[in-house]
């Protein structure tokens, strides 16, 4: 009994690596459009805006406060050394 081999073809391997970059185009629009949800969670209606503030006070507020306490932390000695 023989097996065929696949033997994949540049045209192959270009749509694979199209459809990967497709996915994670669609991933990212997605994540956009979730934050963008998120942040705006004042203007939702009432069952959807108690869900997406729950997820601005878990995860989107504490990505947008990590700057600040970078750079406090940055400013702060806690040594004696340089």
């Amino acid at each position: 009994m023989y097996y065929a081999q696949v033997i994949e073809t540049p045209t192959q391997k270009q749509a694979e690596a199209l459809a990967g970059l497709s996915g994670i185009t669609y991933v990212l629009i997605a994540l956009w459009w979730l934050w963008t949800q998120m942040v705006g969670w004042e203007s939702l209606d009432r069952p959807y805006n108690i869900i997406a503030a729950f997820y601005y006070l878990t995860i989107a507020l504490p990505i947008m406060s990590f700057g600040g306490v970078w750079s406090l932390l940055e400013q702060t000695t806690f040594t004696a050394y340089p």
